[in-house]
């Protein structure tokens, strides 16, 4: 009886101690994909701003905090408002409510699942002027259908505007500049198929047309 009672106890105590260990495991990589994730979103080219339902932020990768000059320590838990009198906050406010902002111009929203993706191009006032491209992703609870808070992904697109324009500026100045002497040309070609300089034979007017 006392071996019975012993195998019993051995039984439940490897038991418990395989199943700590099981649980130890799933944690450890539970752990490791979590940190692998943050280093992901940390590192991306694109700003990243995630909300709770507050519209208290709770992270803020590096992109973010070089669009917007502003530390993601001052800011994770405060809470973002439309009447933020922070000069500081202005920008992330305008992209945070873009209802507020001047220019801001709706690209596309589509319902993803039971979230909504909005996209947006915004640019924020004077003086440091920059024009973003804002991704919004409207997170929600699948089980209860009730908002959980929102990611905003934050793309700094002001040089490659300024880029598009330059180029668009130096096509119309050549194209321009190109129309003057071609016009020339084409009116003396014409004057010479028109025998305004003398006749010429049909050779050299197929070679003129």
């Amino acid at each position: 009886m006392y071996t019975l009672i012993t195998l019993i106890l051995l039984a439940t105590a490897v038991f418990y101690w395989h199943k700590t260990v099981r649980l130890k495991r799933a944690n450890n990589y539970f752990l490791s994909e979590r940190d692998q994730i943050s280093f992901i979103l940390e590192n991306l080219s694109d700003g990243l701003i995630e909300y709770n339902t507050d519209m208290a932020v709770i992270r803020m990768n590096r992109a973010a905090e070089k669009i917007f000059g502003i530390e993601a320590a001052n800011l994770v838990g405060k809470k973002i408002t439309p009447e933020s009198g922070d000069p500081l906050l202005r920008d992330l406010s305008i992209i945070t409510f873009p209802k507020i902002g001047e220019n801001a111009k709706l690209l596309k929203e589509d319902t993803i699942g039971q979230g909504i993706v909005r996209v947006e191009e915004i640019t924020t006032p004077a003086p440091k002027e920059k024009k973003l491209k804002v991704y919004t992703i409207s997170r929600v609870f699948t089980a209860t259908g009730s908002l959980s808070g929102s990611v905003k992904f934050i793309r700094d697109i002001t040089k490659e505007e300024f880029i598009s324009q330059s180029k668009s500026d130096l096509v119309a100045v050549v194209a321009h500049q190109l129309r003057t002497p071609l016009t020339g040309v084409k009116w003396i070609f014409t004057s010479l198929v028109g025998g305004d300089y003398g006749p010429v034979n049909e050779e050299q007017n197929k070679l003129l047309e």
